[in-house]
């Protein structure tokens, strides 16, 4: 199954640190909260979008509900701070929120612009400390604070927040998938679009990303079907046409598949997990 349901207590489902020694195959996903990624040690590579981030010690990731992302790479440690979209209207304000969706339309911020700042990597472990001890009300007032500083992070060194080792050609292509998903169909449609063979294209693919072709445009489609199932009221049938599926009786065997749930059993479920409310 591709996204976990564990249930988080007040909306927060803290951090974790978490040592591997061993190198892991590549790992697409997505989840329905907010993820705050501190790079601590090793060679890992981050995925997102368009874009493939080399991470080294002090790199944070900004990841949005519902948004594919992974890493792949050799043995690694790092720290993980994941919340709802509820556990910040529980404890901040509109004008704070607004700039804490602000930091998170950033991906990645690298290691030289974090090191400008050693309260970032203090607070995370602040919030770390606090996550153990199920004080969430003063884990969200670190997170506020962390959360400011990253904004101001990014405010001033904007052009250093962006930087990507994935060629030019690649960063296209996977924009260019993310943004046609009703049209692209095959890796040949691709291959035509950009003038490259089809088995340039599917090497190339596979040692930029760690993934295959379809395993990307499948994440894609299922993440963004599971954005419009929980935030519009659209049929499942006009949830397929937009993610781009065939059939809507696919879109459901393939969305079963990945999710252990058909869309409306999801949607059933995203609703009884954040009612609406009464008018």
């Amino acid at each position: 199954m591709d996204i976990k349901f564990d249930a988080i207590e007040g909306g927060f489902l803290g951090h974790y640190r978490d040592s591997q020694n061993n190198t892991q195959p590549a790992y697409l996903h997505y989840h329905d909260v907010y993820e705050l990624y501190y790079f601590l040690n090793g060679e890992r590579n981050y995925l997102t979008h368009s874009k493939i981030y080399p991470l080294e010690a002090d790199w944070i990731t900004l990841t949005r509900p519902y948004v594919v992302h992974g890493t792949n790479g050799k043995k690694y440690e790092r720290l993980l701070i994941f919340f709802s979209e509820d556990f910040l209207t529980t404890y901040f304000q509109p004008p704070l929120i607004d700039i804490f969706h602000e930091v998170f339309s950033v991906d990645a911020i690298p290691a030289q612009v974090v090191r400008k700042n050693p309260r970032i990597k203090e607070l995370f472990f602040q919030i770390a400390k606090y996550s153990d001890l199920h004080d969430f009300k003063m884990a969200a007032l670190h997170l506020g604070i962390l959360l400011l500083l990253l904004y101001n992070s990014v405010k001033q060194a904007p052009t250093e927040t962006n930087t990507s080792t994935l060629p030019t050609k690649m960063q296209e292509i996977l924009a260019y998938i993310s943004n046609n998903l009703t049209t692209v169909k095959t890796l040949d449609q691709v291959a035509d679009h950009f003038f490259v063979s089809k088995s340039y294209l599917f090497h190339q693919f596979k040692s930029s990303t760690g993934f295959t072709f379809v395993e990307f445009l499948t994440k894609i489609k299922i993440s963004r079907a599971l954005h419009l199932l929980k935030h519009t009221n659209d049929s499942v049938a006009a949830i397929s046409d937009a993610c781009g599926f065939e059939t809507p009786t696919y879109f459901c065997i393939v969305f079963k598949k990945k999710m252990n749930m058909t869309p409306l059993q999801y949607r059933a479920w995203i609703n009884k997990k954040n009612p609406q409310p009464k008018k």
